[in-house]
């Protein structure tokens, strides 16, 4: 990324953020991890972007789901962590990262709080397994970009 380009992002984080000074601060900090990153600039801008507009969408959905759900992305492949109140939760925030632009892959590594113990754990593998193995085996099926959330 030129010179010129990364003061223009810069510029854009800050006129952005004019309301709101920690939010300005927050964008320069995530402008700079991009910058030194060992990875074409523009990439990790892109994964930046990337974050910010699932982070944005979890806080449409609530404050309680962008509090509680980290975002990381790296090459467009989005990893969602943190723990959340209910699978309702879950199923939005994974919603939440495959509607934003540019996103490769999700993986989802959120923990509910409601779960059901090692019962309900295994009969949600269970269930899953038998999910995926129907993908696989299902000739009208031909991508392998699919995620199983029970």
């Amino acid at each position: 990324m030129t010179l010129p380009r990364l003061f223009a992002a810069l510029a854009l984080a800050a006129a952005a953020s004019a309301c709101a000074p920690s939010a300005l601060v927050a964008s320069g900090a995530l402008l700079t991890r991009s910058v030194f990153q060992e990875r074409a600039t523009l990439d990790a801008l892109t994964d930046t972007e990337i974050a910010f507009g699932v982070q944005h969408r979890l806080a449409k959905h609530s404050g309680e789901l962008y509090r509680d759900v980290s975002v990381d992305v790296v090459e467009g492949e989005v990893v969602l962590t943190g723990s959340v109140p209910r699978r309702a939760d879950r199923i939005a925030a994974t919603k939440a990262a495959w509607d934003t632009p540019s996103v490769i892959a999700v993986s989802d590594a959120l923990v509910v709080a409601e779960d059901g113990g090692t019962s309900a754990y295994i009969s949600d593998v269970r269930l899953a397994n038998q999910v995926r193995y129907g993908l696989i085996t299902d000739t009208s099926v031909r991508s392998i970009n699919y995620t199983v959330t029970v």
